[in-house]
C-alpha cells in the first residue's frame, strides 16, 4: 500500500512566506530569514515566525509546512500507533496553487539535511510535486469554517466546526484525542490475545501512553534539537491537555 498526500492550497508557514514574497534576484538558500519555524493562530490565514521557547497556547499550532516536515521524519501514524507498527511514510506530497520546486526543496528537505534519527525512523525524502490549480480565495474571517471526515465503515459523514473542534451538534468528534485513544486501547487489547504485543494499562493517561513510544519520542527530540534554536522553537503542548484517562 502506498500513501500519497495532496493539499489543494499552499501550506502556511515558511513555504508560503517564501512564495508570496518571492523575488527572482533573491537567493533563498542563503537567506537567513528563510526556513524559520512558524506558528499559526487557529482561524487566521497567516503565520508568524516562532523565535521564543514557549509552551503551546490555546488556538496556536505549528504551521502546516512544519507539521509536514515532522510527518516526513516521524511518519503519519503518530506516537501511539508507532508502538505497534512501523512508521508510515507518504511516497509523494502533491500541492496545488503556487508550486515552486526550489522553495519546497528548501522548506522540506534542506532544513533537515544531516539529521539522524533512531530506527525504525528514517529521513524519508518523498517526491514533491505540484499541480496547476488556482489559489482559492481565503476564507472570510466572519464566515463559517467546517470540515468533514469519513472513513470506510463509518455510517455517515461527520461535520465539525473547525473553530470549536466539535461536531456542529456540540458533541465530541470521533477524531478527538480521547476517542482515538480509546480505539488505540481496544486495538492493543485485541492484538495482545493473538500476538506478543502487550496491552496498554487502562489506568495510564494519554501523556503516559505516548511516552511508551520511546523510539518515536527520541526521534522527535532529535528533529526538534536539529532545528532549535537555529530556525526558532517548536511549540510544546501544555501538560494538562494530555492528562486525561479512559476512565
Amino acid at each position: 500500500v502506498d500513501f500519497h498526500f495532496y493539499m489543494s492550497t499552499l501550506p502556511c508557514g515558511d513555504v508560503r512566506s517564501c512564495a508570496v514574497n518571492n523575488d527572482p534576484s533573491r537567493n533563498w538558500a542563503d537567506d537567513g530569514a528563510v526556513g524559520q519555524l512558524h506558528v499559526k493562530i487557529v482561524g487566521k490565514d497567516s503565520c508568524s515566525s516562532h523565535t521564543r521557547h514557549t509552551t503551546l497556547q490555546a488556538h496556536r499550532v505549528m504551521s502546516c509546512i512544519d507539521k509536514i516536515i515532522s510527518w516526513m521524519i516521524l511518519g503519519l501514524q503518530g506516537s501511539l500507533l508507532s508502538t505497534i507498527m512501523s512508521p508510515i511514510y507518504a511516497q509523494t506530497y502533491i500541492f496545488g496553487s503556487v508550486f515552486d520546486p526550489d522553495v519546497f526543496q528548501h522548506s522540506l528537505i534542506r532544513r533537515v539535511e544531516g539529521l539522524t534519527v533512531p530506527e525504525p525512523f528514517i529521513f524519508s525524502e518523498p517526491q514533491l510535486l505540484g499541480v496547476r490549480a488556482p489559489e482559492p480565495e481565503p476564507p472570510s474571517p466572519i464566515g463559517d469554517s467546517f470540515s468533514m471526515n469519513w472513513c470506510q465503515g463509518d455510517l455517515a459523514l461527520e461535520v465539525i466546526d473547525a473553530m470549536a473542534g466539535r461536531q456542529v451538534n456540540k458533541e465530541p468528534s470521533r477524531l478527538c484525542k480521547r476517542r482515538l485513544f480509546l480505539r488505540f486501547f481496544l486495538v492493543c487489547e485485541r492484538l495482545s490475545t493473538v500476538s506478543s504485543i502487550q496491552g496498554v494499562p487502562s489506568d495510564l493517561n494519554y501523556r503516559q501512553a505516548k511516552a511508551l513510544a520511546r523510539s518515536y519520542q527520541l526521534a522527535k527530540n532529535a528533529l526538534v534539537a536539529h532545528m532549535e534554536p537555529r530556525l526558532g522553537y517548536w511549540l510544546k503542548k501544555p501538560h494538562d491537555v494530555e492528562l486525561f484517562t479512559l476512565r
